[in-house]
């Protein structure tokens, strides 16, 4: 079995959180200790803990209604789509 630990990049102290920085079309990540990264931590502090949960989508008109449909409405579209 084989346990990997992941550790801070400066101190070498757990846990960590992964930072993934991009900038210029370049993408570098570090892991980083509560103190080592608390400057992005505040960078990003903009008074929401999480991210915020994504938006219902929207859809056009009302509510949905279920068309209730008889045997023989059925069985008439049916012959109905037979004929050429």
């Amino acid at each position: 079995m084989k346990i990997e630990h992941v550790v801070c990049d400066v101190c070498h102290d757990m846990p960590v959180k992964t930072y993934r920085v991009t900038h210029a079309g370049r993408v570098r990540s570090t892991d980083l200790c509560e103190e080592h990264g608390k400057p992005f931590a505040e960078l990003f502090n903009d008074g929401y803990e999480e991210a915020r949960p994504p938006r219902a989508a929207r859809t056009r008109g009302g509510p949905r209604v279920p068309r209730v449909t008889t045997m023989e409405e059925i069985e008439k579209l049916k012959q109905d789509r037979r004929k050429p």
